[in-house]
């Protein structure tokens, strides 16, 4: 399904990565760990495509190389990335944001089910639709975060650090 081969990543001369290489089964839950400054999320980036310092490598997704190819054409692959700042518009409504997440043509046909099955997940959601995202806790946010990528119809679902900053307003 998902598969990245001597993928590295550089910062002007600093190397974030180098040569990682994962493979991703239909079905199969993978977990990345590793200290702060390992790269865990450089990498995520790079699969998603909002990594422009990528030299070398190659990511495939149901073996179509989507290496260089925009963030906006690999969301249509079936990518979506959460990322660790949550990428929320905090002045816009759940159910704004929400819907946002349908805009990739993948999932536009599917925005009512998606809709249905995002609010069954996450209840609290369905219950406060007009509500402004900046004034919910930190694991509002994470559930407005993950629902909003949930709503583009992935094949995969890419979270990037899904438990930190719960705590925060």
């Amino acid at each position: 399904m998902l598969e990245s081969r001597n993928v590295s990543v550089f910062y002007g001369r600093h190397r974030a990565l180098e040569n990682v290489s994962v493979s991703v089964s239909k079905g199969e839950i993978v977990v990345m760990l590793g200290a702060n400054g390992a790269g865990k999320s450089t990498f995520l980036r790079a699969v998603a495509g909002q990594t422009h310092k990528m030299e070398g490598g190659t990511v495939l997704m149901d073996g179509a190389d989507i290496t260089r190819r925009p963030p906006h054409e690999i969301v249509e692959t079936g990518v979506a990335l959460v990322p660790e700042d949550r990428g929320i518009f905090a002045d816009l409504t759940v159910r704004e944001n929400l819907i946002l997440g349908a805009h990739p043509v993948r999932a536009r046909k599917l925005e009512a089910h998606n809709l249905e099955r995002v609010l069954s997940l996450f209840p609290k959601l369905g219950q406060r639709p007009k509500q402004i995202v900046r004034t919910m806790s930190g694991g509002e946010r994470q559930m407005v975060a993950i629902g909003r990528a949930m709503m583009s119809a992935p094949t995969i679902l890419l979270l990037d650090e899904p438990l930190s900053n719960l705590d925060a307003k």
